[in-house]
């Protein structure tokens, strides 16, 4: 015998049917849980635009919705969104390091 024979089998998933909670339902509160946490510490008014937030509904969505045809279109407008909310807090102050700005 060799040492490949007393390996453990880290290849073979469980079965579903030997599953004590559906697939995905970790990752999903795990990112629920993260938004709770965020909106414990932070106000609503803020969580609105909160990166964190957004990224935990999209991971959400890639747990759940993993068989839609809609992937590229929720991950454009998601990027398109991250890329606006960057762009609202961060140019005013590169403007106003450049002396662009009023």
């Amino acid at each position: 015998m060799t040492n490949r024979e007393y390996r453990p089998r880290y290849n073979s998933p469980v079965p579903d049917s030997q599953r004590s909670l559906p697939r995905g339902t970790w990752e999903v509160a795990a990112a629920l849980l993260i938004i709770a946490l965020r909106f414990r510490v932070y106000p609503f008014s803020f969580l609105w635009h909160d990166w964190v937030v957004l990224v935990c509904l999209y991971w959400i969505f890639t747990v759940l919705g993993s068989k839609t045809k809609a992937w590229p279109w929720i991950t454009g407008a998601l990027m398109a969104g991250l890329l606006l909310l960057y762009s609202w807090g961060q140019l005013p102050a590169a403007f106003s390091v450049l002396g662009w700005g009023s």
